[in-house]
């Protein structure tokens, strides 16, 4: 989903040159179409709970660009309005000189490497066989004589995270 920073300037430098003849119309209550897709923008009034809300209005579910949290109605409006102008012309794919065309040089690389922050590790959605048995093997699981267990749930999470399988480097 992308999002638009309401802390943001919304002004322009005094250098920038913006084409009113690439720039798309606004519609009758003033909102600029989504600068990504080109759908209409939709304005949910839901500024006592959530703030002000514009969301791109793609029926198909594959451009979820909005604008949230704005006190006002015309905030709202002027952050998703002040934006750069959808290109009409031309193909950025094709500029010899764009990083875009190394990025299809080098695709598994470029995409969909996820950013593991510090304190956390990639693991499995659903834990393998090695995850269990380590939990079941944990030094805080106490069995009881029913063949039930009590379980201390940090030092097993701790112990399954150890035998989760790690990623292999892809050294190329």
């Amino acid at each position: 989903m992308l999002k638009v920073n309401k802390n943001a300037s919304t002004e322009l430098p005094n250098d920038a040159n913006l084409s009113t003849s690439s720039q798309a119309e606004p519609d009758d209550s003033g909102l600029l179409p989504c600068p990504f897709c080109g759908s209409p923008a939709e304005h949910y009034p839901d500024g006592d709970m959530e703030g002000y809300i514009i969301m791109c209005g793609n029926k198909n579910g594959d451009c979820n660009l909005q604008t949230f949290g704005f006190t006002t109605p015309e905030e709202a409006g002027k952050a998703w309005n002040t934006r750069a102008a959808i290109p009409q012309t031309g193909n950025f794919r094709e500029n010899p000189i764009s990083s875009t065309n190394n990025f299809r040089k080098i695709a598994d690389t470029s995409t969909n490497s996820p950013v593991i922050p510090d304190g956390y590790a990639l693991v499995p959605v659903e834990p393998t066989d090695e995850m269990i048995a380590a939990a079941m093997n944990c030094e805080d699981v106490l069995f009881n004589s029913d063949e039930s267990f009590c379980v201390q749930f940090g030092n097993i999470y701790e112990a399954m995270l150890a035998a989760a399988p790690k990623p292999e480097a892809n050294n190329g």
